[in-house]
Formats: structure tokens, sequence, C-alpha cells
């Protein structure tokens, strides 16, 4: 962890932390966000009741056979992603990362009956279906494993990978894939915390194809910092390297949307 306090202004500063993504994730940055907080309006934190191995050993008795056997399962089905249909670049270039802040309103997704989260799977099952030219596409979504009562004030990495197989018809509507979308995630979140890493032995044990995630969606509700007295806004800023082909991120703030692309110079 590398941390920086730089004056920028009379009234102004800027925290600077940079922390390997091994240690953290943008959920629990929140957390982090919190204590620091915490710390400067001088108040004390209390002490953790658990620990991260304490944590992670508790996860692992609670995986069980149903897990290994759902994921055994839609590696069974799984077709073959084809890759973008985008026109390689003569010379590949540095990865990269751009972003939009959006006019777009959670709140309103939420009042049509969905969810922010269904209506970014849906719509990217769409882009890739029409990048690609498959009918059905994969690709890797990210879910929080933590779940125990006693860890909300842990900070750590417990995203895990889930590959979601999507189905793109062109006599469905978006309000179709938007039901298809929840309902994906409906039967793939009771079983999130089978590692990613055991789905992709077991695909291989079978002889069937791993899963593949060579695309992925991140999508992060995130908190704006608040300190006693001030005002303060947070931004995560991109590494500059992808580990995936294209990462599709869609970050949800208080009442605003952002996108972002991370991809491979080698790949746009």
């Amino acid at each position: 962890v590398r941390v920086h306090l730089c004056v920028t202004g009379p009234t102004e500063l800027s925290l600077l932390i940079a922390m390997h993504h091994v240690s953290v994730d943008a959920g629990t940055f929140d957390t982090l966000w919190a204590q620091v907080a915490r710390h400067y309006g001088d108040s004390s934190l209390p002490e953790l009741s658990v620990s991260y191995a304490e944590h992670t050993a508790w996860q692992r008795s609670q995986l069980s056979d149903s897990d290994a056997d759902f994921w055994r399962g839609r590696a069974a089905e799984r077709h073959d992603t084809l890759p973008l249909g985008l026109s390689a670049p003569h010379i590949a270039g540095p990865d990269g990362y751009v972003s939009r802040r959006t006019d777009l309103d959670p709140a309103a997704l939420s009042a049509r009956g969905s969810t922010p989260f269904a209506a970014a799977m849906a719509t990217t099952a769409v882009v890739l279906s029409r990048f690609t030219g498959a009918a059905h596409v994969e690709f890797g979504i990210t879910a929080s494993t933590k779940d125990h009562v006693d860890a909300a004030d842990l900070i750590g990495y417990y995203l895990n990978t889930l590959p979601i197989g999507f189905d793109v018809r062109p006599d469905e509507s978006f309000g179709d894939l938007l039901q298809q979308a929840s309902n994906r995630v409906a039967e793939a979140l009771p079983h999130r915390s089978y590692p990613f890493g055991a789905m992709v032995r077991d695909a291989r044990a079978a002889g069937v194809a791993v899963p593949d995630i060579s695309f992925m969606l991140a999508y992060e509700e995130l908190a704006t910092p608040e300190f006693p007295g001030a005002a303060a806004s947070q931004q995560i800023l991109a590494s500059g390297v992808s580990v995936t082909d294209v990462t599709f991120f869609v970050q949800e703030r208080a009442s605003s949307v952002q996108l972002g692309l991370e991809y491979r110079g080698t790949v746009i």
C-alpha cells in the first residue's frame, strides 16, 4: 500500500492510495474510506470481531456439492465464444481505458421493474452478440462473497468471477433480455462462492470447454465518502493493464451512472 497526501489548494487536499487489486475491491474500498473518515473525525474504530483468514475458512465451510453441481451443469451447456468482429490493430498498442459519465438515473431503471445491474447485463449481451455475430454469448460478472455479518468492517478482495451464458434472439424485446438477466443472476448468486478456479478445474476434468471470460462486466455500487465538515469525492483510477480482452465497467453512484471500457491493445 502506498499513500500520498497532496495539498492542491488553500483548503483542498488530495489523498492518493495505491493498492494491489489482490488486496482490495471497489466495494471494500468504500469500507476503507468510511474508516479513514472516522479517523478524520477523531473517532476510534472498534476491534474487528473476525479476521480475513477466519472469514475465508468460514466461506470454505459453506461450500456444498450443490454448488459444484450447478457450475458443472452450466459447463455442459457451454458454447464456444467467438472473437469480436473488429479489425485487430496493425501495430499492437498499449492497453487502454475510456470512461464517460452518463445522465442515466439508477432510480428510473428500478422504477421500470428492473435493476441497473440487470440492464447492464442485458446491454452487455446485446453488444457482444452484435460484434461477435453469435446468438449465444458468455461473459464474466463479478459477485461479492462478503456474506458473513461480522465481515462488514473487513478490507480485502472478496470478488468471485461468475461465467454467465446469454441467449440473444432477434425476436426478443429488451424487456425479455432484462427478464433473462434477472433469471440468470437469481440462479447463479446462491452459488457465487464456488471458486472460479474450481469451475475451470472441473470443466477440464469433465473434458468440456472451460469458462471463457475474455469479456467481463464489472458492476460497482460506489458510496460517496463523507468527511465531517468537508466535501469529498472519490475516483478509482485505471491501472493501465487490462486482464481481459474487454471489460465493461458500470459504476453506480448516488444519482448517476459512469461507464468505462478497459481493453487490450492487441484487440482494440
